[in-house]
């Protein structure tokens, strides 16, 4: 099954497909939940595939704080916490990367994979990503 919604309690636009353990997917700067529509139908032969629109991406609103690291980790642990996904397996691309290992830090998610982990940035790519969101 290919569920596409939006969660009224965080508002982020999502997709669930595929039954097994939970995977949440993270796309990166610019993206959307179609950055892993290459991957996620191998993946969801043996996982339950979460794809979710970061704050200001796709079709997920803007949130209070979404120009932060901290900010995009907050929405998408209140997103977790709604969909009862605690100790998720997080895959996290670029800016996803970076969330994914924040949310770790946090304890937040359960096993983590980073790729490419983008965020480890100076102050005038800070002020990018902040003016983009």
């Amino acid at each position: 099954m290919n569920q596409k919604a939006r969660h009224p309690a965080s508002s982020l636009n999502f997709t669930r497909q595929g039954a097994g353990a939970p995977l949440l997917l993270l796309h990166g700067l610019g993206g959307n939940i179609a950055s892993w529509d290459g991957v996620a139908p191998e993946l969801a032969k043996t996982n339950e595939i979460i794809a979710v629109d970061l704050p200001g991406h796709g079709a997920s609103p803007v949130l209070p704080g979404s120009g932060t690291f901290g900010g995009i980790a907050g929405a998408i642990d209140d997103f977790i916490r709604a969909e009862r996904l605690e100790s998720v397996a997080v895959v996290g691309l670029s800016l996803g990367g970076r969330v994914a290992l924040e949310m770790a830090r946090r304890g937040l998610v359960g096993a983590t994979v980073a790729l490419a982990p983008g965020g480890f940035w100076n102050d005038k790519e800070r002020r990018y990503l902040k003016a983009s969101l």
